[in-house]
């Protein structure tokens, strides 16, 4: 689950920035989250959700217009209330919803996927029995174009640009190591399931765009 509080003023005045906002991204994962059963030691869960945490930060860093919002801060809430695998991709995409769903200005729409390998076969959106060591898993966070958002496309009331474009990889992560041909393969895999996911995203935007502004 993603909630966002902002642009509101900077809890402490030494972090603000005149000219732009500040993001500050809180992961919580309960003990009880984990579908497995078992109980994280409370040690070791922090390392990792303090690790999330930062990743998302640096990531909406590069994507929230934050150059509209001087002098703010903009907070991200995470709370993992049950984790079955493909966790941290589940966490950018519910926090981009949160982001835009709150009227955040962003440069376009972040999107997640994870996928696995295993042998010749690619699994996307991996859950908890198939995220083990003998599963290379790559997790993708990219843009499907790194041009502005079109309002009118979104609105519905000018055509799409069907030019191609390359997305922008913004952050990856690996299980572990994999040959180059192995790992291109992941990666193709991973921004195609991230681009289908980005025009889903679309049309959910489009959908709530029209019923606030009761375009029918």
């Amino acid at each position: 689950m993603a909630s966002v509080v902002g642009p509101r003023p900077c809890r402490h005045k030494g972090d603000m920035k005149t000219d732009e906002a500040i993001i500050i991204c809180k992961y919580n994962k309960p003990p009880f989250s984990s579908t497995s059963g078992e109980r994280h030691k409370l040690s070791a869960r922090d390392r990792s959700t303090s690790d999330l945490a930062s990743a998302i930060e640096e990531i909406f860093e590069c994507v929230v217009r934050k150059e509209r919002y001087p002098m703010s801060q903009i907070d991200i809430f995470i709370e993992v209330l049950q984790s079955d695998g493909s966790e941290f991709a589940c966490a950018v995409n519910a926090t981009t919803l949160a982001l835009t769903d709150a009227g955040v200005e962003m440069r376009h729409l972040a999107c997640a996927a994870t996928v696995g390998l295993w042998g010749s076969l690619i699994f996307a959106d991996l859950c908890r029995f198939e995220e083990n060591p003998r599963v290379p898993q790559l997790t993708v966070v990219c843009l499907q174009s790194v041009d502005p958002v079109n309002h009118g496309e979104v609105l519905g009331v000018s055509k799409p640009d069907k030019t191609e474009r390359q997305p922008q990889i913004l952050h990856t992560r690996l299980s572990s190591w994999l040959p180059a041909d192995k790992l291109n393969l992941l990666s193709s895999a991973a921004m195609d399931v991230a681009r289908t996911l980005s025009v889903e995203f679309a049309c959910w935007l489009r959908g709530r765009v029209r019923a606030t502004l009761d375009i029918h």
